[in-house]
């Protein structure tokens, strides 16, 4: 999912200012007259004025704080007025303060650094473009509270949440809105995730707010498009290291990839030198724009561990920056042949983004060329044409693209809800057309978990095909990959869901072999499977995980081949059993052919016959023929079955044939063709269908 963010073509943007009627101007005031400040400001936070929170109600991770005396108080978040307060003992503003009762890691929630959420459900899906918070004061009448780091999530349902609008790098503000607007969606909730918290007067780290603000304007102000979030990124060699350094955070829309691990909490994270490569090699990164395309700006955003060490006894900050010692842009047609657009050989001392304009060109290829004595870490890398300007809440109406039999996901960006990277497990891997069972993807060990893709534009789509990445040995049986529970989704804006496909218990796939999830066809932004029940992995501890060495999307325009009014799907399967023992064995000698589909549709079909045929080694083939259902016949339709324990059920309906094929060709064949014909109409292709 792609963080939303944007520089303003004239001026460095943090937030878009209301017009003067709805939002004055911030003034430092002595703290005798902050009173008559806060009345100018609620008048923008009233209902009439287009507040939205107004009539919302709070939603929060750890609930609020509730002290009258301090005016702390879950509705003083949305009750229209900063709530300025001076009783004689204290000058500063309550509202909503988080809960100081709860407990993270066996210590109060204000004595660590944690992340938080607040928010609104605005009681149906709602317009929005526009959040605007007010921060605390405290005693000493700073807000010192204030984040340094968050996310403005939105969801339709609570559950899944997407991104809108990431700011980093906050500077503690005086009293006055701090604004956050985005490309207008509609959703029902809203929330602001501090990912990044400054203490309070007391040295205490809570979400203290006075008052957010939601807006639907119609006012906002044009940005420039980022041309590098859909650039395809290589690099001269990086250090990799989990979820703190990987090559994909160079480009993911998110300037302040902030870890909140143990070891680099607080920290700036994304691209970093080699530690393997000596420190007066050049590095660079390179975008592939996938076509020619204008550009006249690079702004890089250095990665920094300020907010790692914290304030100094002097209210400071440290940045111990990692930059190069010049920075080259270079433009290409082919990747290969490289020219020179400016070079800046002077770098901030301090944290702040690094702009580099030039002459507009028209280039494919765009890099970033660093010479370096020391090592180099990069947050974010940004590619514009400031000619080009957008307004939000003007959506843009995507085109559909229709491209027949060919694996679509080469050409999506891999979007997850969590994932691992280590070795040969990494994002990439899922859609580089290599089934490698030892590697691929990885969720991140939750007890449920979301993959897909996202594509630049609106594609058809009507089967998914899922590789375990399993290694069947010991696990074998009683491990996959491939969730116990999941459905296909689809999105057209990352929001808003529909499923067109739910799977229960799939059968285990023999190595390499695929699990085929068919439905009618849908025109997608974002496919995923959501796995909401996973296997255990007993080879780890029995943790849960996503794991899938490839995962293909395709639009298959042949009916016969999907059979997707049927919402049918075959495959084989080699035969557990088990030994005397009761342990799972497999006996290689047997497949079992299982076919799920949708009885409500397939009820009328009383008997049908399989063709199986092998493209055996060495050239030639070999048929095996099955009479499904019918009297006097072997096999049966509509049989459920069993396998070490399980009831295999899937897609709209359950299992309508299991049982086992004997006399295979002892696995010496490329590939396996399966067709299935209604007996009562010859001409009732009900499922052809190819697993090479």
């Amino acid at each position: 999912m792609k963080y939303t963010r944007r520089i303003k073509c004239l001026s460095m943007l943090l937030a878009l200012l209301l017009t003067a009627t709805m939002l004055p101007a911030v003034f430092s005031f002595a703290a005798e007259e902050e009173a008559r400040v806060d009345a100018q400001y609620e008048a923008a936070l009233t209902k009439e004025a287009g507040n939205l929170a107004i009539s919302a109600t709070v939603i929060s991770q750890y609930g609020a704080h509730d002290d009258a005396n301090w005016e702390w108080h879950v509705d003083n978040l949305h009750d229209g007025t900063t709530n300025y307060t001076d009783n004689g003992s204290k000058i500063g503003n309550g509202g909503y303060h988080s809960n100081p009762h709860i407990q993270v890691n066996n210590a109060g929630l204000g004595a660590q650094k944690h992340t938080e959420w607040v928010g609104y459900d605005l009681g149906a899906p709602t317009a929005i473009n526009t959040v605007v918070i007010y921060p605390c004061r405290d005693e000493d009448g700073i807000c010192h509270s204030f984040p340094n780091t968050l996310d403005i999530d939105v969801s339709t349902n609570g559950t899944d949440w997407m991104t809108v609008y990431h700011a980093g790098d906050i500077k503690t503000p005086e009293f006055g809105p701090q604004t956050f607007s985005f490309e207008e969606v509609t959703a029902r909730y809203v929330r602001v995730n501090v990912l990044g918290p400054n203490p309070d007067y007391f040295g205490m780290y809570y979400v203290k707010f006075s008052e957010i603000a939601v807006y639907a304007l119609d006012n906002a102000e044009p940005y420039c498009p980022n041309l590098a979030t859909d650039a395809t990124v290589t690099s001269s060699p990086h250090h990799a290291d989990g979820s703190v350094w990987q090559l994909f955070m160079i480009n993911d829309g998110n300037r302040y990839n902030f870890s909140t691990t143990v070891w680099d909490y607080g920290q700036y994270v994304g691209w970093h030198t080699s530690t393997q490569v000596p420190l007066n090699e050049d590095a660079y990164i390179a975008f592939d724009l996938g076509e020619k395309t204008k550009v006249d700006r690079v702004v890089v955003h250095p990665a920094t561990e300020r907010w790692k060490y914290g304030v100094q006894g002097d209210g400071s900050f440290v940045d111990n920056l990692a930059l190069p010692t010049s920075i080259k842009i270079e433009a290409s047609d082919d990747g290969v042949t490289w020219s020179e657009l400016t070079v800046l050989s002077e770098m901030p001392a301090v944290y702040e983004p690094i702009t580099l304009n030039f002459t507009p060109v028209e280039a494919q290829h765009i890099r970033v060329y660093m010479t370096r004595t020391n090592h180099i870490k990069l947050s974010e890398i940004e590619i514009y044409d400031t000619s080009v300007q957008k307004v939000p809440g003007q959506k843009e109406e995507l085109p559909v693209v229709t491209t027949p039999d060919v694996n679509l996901a080469l050409n999506g960006k891999v979007v997850f809800s969590n994932q691992i990277t280590s070795g040969s497990w990494t994002p990439n891997a899922l859609n580089n057309g290599i089934v490698d069972v030892e590697g691929g993807f990885t969720s991140a060990g939750t007890e449920s978990a979301w993959v897909g893709y996202e594509f630049d534009t609106l594609v058809t789509v009507n089967k998914l095909v899922l590789y375990s990445a399993a290694v069947f040995g010991d696990d074998y049986g009683v491990w996959s990959g491939i969730p116990k529970v999941f459905t296909v989704d689809y999105s057209t804006d990352g929001l808003n869901w529909t499923t067109v496909a739910t799977v229960t218990n799939p059968v285990v796939p023999e190595d390499q072999n695929a699990l085929t999830v068919s439905f009618e066809p849908v025109n997608a932004k974002i496919i995923r499977i959501n796995g909401t029940s996973l296997y255990p992995k007993a080879s780890d501890g029995g943790r849960t995980y996503i794991q899938l060495a490839e995962m293909e999307a395709w639009y298959i325009e042949d009916a016969t081949e999907l059979s997707s009014e049927n919402a049918i799907s075959a495959y084989l399967q080699s035969k557990p059993a088990t030994d005397s023992e009761g342990n799972v064995i497999v006996d290689t000698s047997d497949l079992r052919l299982v076919l799920v589909g949708n009885l409500e549709k397939l009820s009328g079909i009383t008997s049908a016959t399989v063709t199986v045929t092998f493209d055996l080694v060495g050239g030639g083939t070999k048929t095996l023929t099955r009479v499904l259902g019918g009297a006097g016949n072997q096999y049966s339709l509509y049989k459920s079955i069993t396998a070490a324990g399980e009831v295999y059920t899937a897609a709209e309906g359950c299992v309508i044939f299991g049982n086992v094929i004997t006399d295979i060709p002892n696995g010496d064949y490329t590939a396996i063709t399966i067709e299935i014909v209604d007996n009562n109409d010859a001409s009732n292709v009900i499922y052809q269908g190819y697993t090479g």
